[in-house]
């Protein structure tokens, strides 16, 4: 998100990434932070230094690093129970949306990208296609035939649906958030 163009700039935007993971609770899973997960209390920041007051260290340091473990083993035991929770709540709405996909014949879709230009990197670059198809026919196996808009060449294999995702148009978003704020927060779905 944050890369140049050409990618080279990647390496100085790790550190700040790599914070941020690191003191933001993982919500969908253990409900903690990594560096929670590893040192029993929440990352001190810059922040917290200069306008939060220090917490008066225990001097007894057997009774500090009891005390430590104790809070480590409630937080691990939190984190597996939050962990298995939410790994049987996604699996019960995997269930419920596995399925077949819903395009029909005529709609305007984007094509997942697997292949990077030479010297990129695949993980950094974007994960669809520029170019916008439109559905031909279905296949067999969840699979569609499709073409591109603007020459209208038809792409050669059947793609699976999985490697599809349905095109919305930006400038409909426009025409939407227009409408709402004319009509003073009613926003208006015709795009007439």
């Amino acid at each position: 998100m944050y890369i140049d163009k050409d990618q080279r700039n990647w390496h100085l935007l790790l550190p700040t990434v790599m914070m941020s993971m690191r003191s933001s609770p993982n919500t969908e899973t253990s409900g903690f932070s990594p560096f929670k997960m590893i040192f029993g209390s929440e990352m001190r920041l810059p922040y917290d230094t200069t306008l939060i007051p220090r917490e008066s260290l225990s001097t007894d340091a057997k009774i500090h690093i009891e005390q430590l473990f104790e809070r480590l083993r409630l937080i691990h035991t939190q984190a597996k129970q939050n962990t298995e929770l939410t790994q049987k709540e996604s699996k019960e709405k995997h269930d419920v949306i596995a399925k077949e996909s819903v395009f029909v014949q005529g709609d305007l879709v984007l094509l997942k990208v697997h292949k990077s230009k030479p010297g990129l990197s695949h993980k950094l670059q974007d994960q669809w296609s520029s170019n916008i198809y439109y559905i031909k026919y279905k296949g067999p196996h969840d699979t569609y035939k499709i073409a591109d808009c603007q020459t209208d060449k038809n792409h050669i294999p059947l793609v699976n649906a999985k490697n599809l995702k349905m095109y919305n148009d930006p400038k409909n978003y426009r025409v939407e958030y227009k409408n709402s704020t004319e009509n003073g927060g009613i926003i208006n779905t015709d795009n007439n």
